[in-house]
């Protein structure tokens, strides 16, 4: 949990730098601060940005946290946005600094992301955005925080695995979220938002698409171009 940023917060921000333990889930959080005034528990203008934010690890390519799809996502006010503020008015800018990547939301806030096999780490900035803490009797005060464990609240649902026809352990793939699960066997369990879907690529579904005569990892990755949307 980072430090209270206020308007007076040198550079109204802080440096985010954690370490994810290899887990599957992120969550960014931000909650108001006590902020001047008579209501020590305001959130009035407490807009907050997650700037250049990056996810990395040993053997991976460095990537935008932004270049992956948030599982969920609530702000206290208007948001989250995706490289503009949290009332899409603006880019993202903290303390006169503008930043091309990020996230605006307002506190209180929460963003949960699945996670790509292999990245350890996250950095970034997480601040006031001027937009919030530049209005007339700005009271913006906030605290950011970054953890990897908590819950989405959202039901699973079990898919077993020998009704599809497949035994052992099979890798399994998120489509929309492009992202690798990792490995699973017996039983499948996605957890699901409701009234939503998800589309899964499961590795013993695939066929040769290459024509040398098996189904291998190139056609893994054959049909995941295809069906994300490299033809």
């Amino acid at each position: 949990v980072s430090p209270l940023i206020t308007r007076t917060t040198p550079g109204r921000s802080t440096t985010i730098n954690v370490d994810l333990g290899g887990q599957p889930r992120l969550f960014l959080l931000v909650d108001h601060g006590d902020g001047p005034g008579p209501d020590p528990d305001v959130f009035d203008y407490d807009w907050a940005d997650w700037a250049n934010m990056e996810l990395s690890g040993p053997g991976v390519p460095t990537i935008p946290l932004t270049s992956l799809n948030w599982v969920t996502a609530t702000s206290g006010w208007t948001g989250p946005e995706i490289d503009r503020n949290c009332e899409n008015s603006g880019p993202l800018r903290i303390n006169g600094t503008t930043y091309a990547s990020g996230i605006g939301t307002h506190a209180r806030s929460i963003i949960e992301y699945a996670l790509p096999a292999g990245y350890t780490t996250l950095t970034g900035i997480g601040g006031l955005d001027d937009g919030g803490a530049n209005q007339n009797n700005s009271t913006s005060s906030v605290r950011f925080a970054v953890t990897t464990r908590g819950s989405s609240n959202h039901p699973s649902v079990d898919v077993d695995l020998a009704s599809l026809g497949i035994t052992g352990a099979v890798e399994v793939r998120d489509l929309w979220n492009r992202t690798n699960i990792g490995t699973v066997q017996g039983t499948f369990s996605p957890e699901v938002a409701p009234r939503s879907a998800g589309l899964y690529l499961l590795g013993a579904c695939i066929f040769d698409l290459d024509g040398d005569g098996t189904a291998d990892e190139a056609d893994v990755l054959r049909l995941i171009e295809m069906l994300e949307g490299g033809g």
